[in-house]
């Protein structure tokens, strides 16, 4: 199989064209902790990452409210040298916040980039070790998407029926009415009724993306397969 067949095959695999390590973002959307709470070492390595995360957003935060309490103190200040001037008093005796808030909010910036520093190593070594270990976490990942998706196919097939039920009574409800309101011929009564077309459509679109899971295992079969012919693919940038 050729590179461009195999990228035409794939459908959730990344078809980039150059490998690289792994890497997180600073703007990762976390995993749930719940996932890494069979790996001690990998923990550890995410809790410290969020500790960092946060420490960084809390330090921006407190050098934004030192920066506004630091223009707040210079408004005050400028308001009071008025005052006392028009007053006929000295201006020089009149003291402003302004400087130790500017100080303060640098003092927070700087914490805030000593805690994005943290925060970067970190996710460095988080990112290397889940490439590293990413094999462990696809049992329990499948696992669970198997269950859920056994829940979905039921809960599909209830909401079938449960639409079934609801026509048929919405049909008796509404001949009645009409006879009790116009009279002339009784209504028909379909007792197979049809889920309304859109209602169809979706369900049949949530019907596929349930088989989600065995095209992925294909994608990564036939990425497995191709790579075991080519031992360069990696070289040339053939990436799941």
């Amino acid at each position: 199989m050729s590179r461009k067949h195999l990228l035409d095959e794939i459908t959730f695999h990344n078809r980039a064209e150059k490998t690289s390590r792994p890497s997180i973002s600073r703007n990762w959307n976390p995993l749930p902790r719940t996932v890494f709470e069979f790996d001690p070492d990998t923990l550890d390595l995410y809790d410290r990452l969020i500790s960092f995360r946060e420490a960084v957003g809390k330090f921006h935060r407190l050098a934004s409210e030192s920066t506004r309490a630091a223009n707040d103190a210079a408004d005050t200040y400028r308001r009071n040298v008025r005052e006392v001037i028009a007053n006929g008093g000295d201006p020089a005796t009149v003291t402003s916040g302004e400087a130790a808030h500017t100080a303060q909010a640098a003092a927070y910036v700087d914490l805030a980039g000593e805690a994005q520093a943290g925060a970067d190593n970190t996710a460095r070594e988080l990112a290397a070790r889940l490439g590293d270990t990413a094999t462990d976490y696809i049992p329990p990942a499948d696992e669970q998407l198997e269950k859920v998706t056994a829940t979905m196919r039921k809960a599909i097939t209830a909401l079938e029926k449960s639409w079934a039920e609801y026509s048929r009574a919405w049909q008796i409800r509404r001949i009645f009415g009409t006879l009790a309101l116009n009279g002339g011929l009784v209504g028909s009564f379909d007792p197979n009724p049809a889920v309304p077309a859109q209602v169809r459509e979706a369900l049949d679109e949530l019907t596929t993306r349930l088989t989600d899971l065995d095209t992925l295992r294909r994608d990564e079969e036939l990425m497995t397969q191709w790579r075991a012919a080519n031992p360069a693919a990696e070289l040339h940038g053939v990436t799941a």
